[in-house]
């Protein structure tokens, strides 16, 4: 295969299909913390959003590359690679699913050190920890660039990541407010980092692969459930005013 993209063929499409959800639940995520923004107009939501709205479209990208990997390249393209393109254009292909991948990683990183960066500091972003957002991004695309042939990098940076974020959260909200939504939203940043946790191994174990989609899957849909709550709240603050 040109990509580098590592689900087991029995598991072609399920994949594309959990994805798909959990962009679904990312951009509905995403847009309503903006609206909230500009409710609130606190730049911590705004961060918030930009943070889900990046790894939306980090998801939307691998699910391009699943489509062209899956359904293109394998059916149709290898025939068409092996008899009619030149080297050259083999080339172009590996170019852009190298591009694609590179953007992937890259925003789904960005996208969890935003929320990092949110929960350790909550109150305004200010100067100083916008610069370190900018060196931290700088850093992030370097390992994304020298680690593209190395995915378990890639994803042990992820969990290391998202293993801060939701202790830093678990200590400063859930300690403090026993609310179910909040622990729901710890309970949900704590299963997407065992997901990244297992895609260390997918390599090694397709099934490693698989049971990181699906619980996943089920890390963004707490997340989703967890936002449904909080509109329903405001709604009935909304409607008692």
């Amino acid at each position: 295969m040109i990509g580098t993209l590592i689900s087991p063929k029995w598991f072609y499409g399920k994949d594309i299909l959990i994805d798909f959800i959990s962009f679904f639940v990312l951009i509905l995520v995403g847009v309503f913390t903006f609206k909230y923004y500009k409710i609130r107009k606190g730049r911590n939501y705004l961060f918030l959003s930009l943070s889900f709205l990046s790894i939306a479209v980090s998801f939307l990208i691998k699910i391009i590359l699943n489509i062209f990997s899956y359904y293109i390249e394998d059916s149709v393209m290898a025939g068409i690679l092996s008899s009619s393109l030149t080297g050259h254009s083999t080339g172009n292909i590996t170019t852009i699913f190298a591009f694609g991948l590179f953007a992937h990683r890259l925003l789904l990183l960005n996208g969890f050190y935003l929320l990092y960066i949110i929960y350790q500091k909550c109150s305004t972003i200010n100067f100083d920890l916008k610069l370190r957002f900018v060196l931290m991004i700088y850093l992030l695309t370097l390992v994304t660039i020298f680690t593209h042939n190395i995915p378990q990098v890639f994803y042990l940076t992820s969990m290391l990541i998202l293993v801060l974020v939701t202790a830093l959260y678990w200590r400063q909200c859930c300690q403090k407010n026993k609310k179910a939504r909040k622990n729901i939203l710890f309970y949900s940043f704590s299963v997407i980092t065992l997901s990244q946790a297992l895609f260390i191994f997918a390599n090694l174990n397709p099934y490693a692969y698989v049971s990181g989609e699906i619980i996943q899957l089920i890390g963004y849909v707490l997340l989703l459930i967890t936002f449904i709550n909080v509109l329903f709240e405001h709604g009935k603050k909304k409607n008692k005013n």
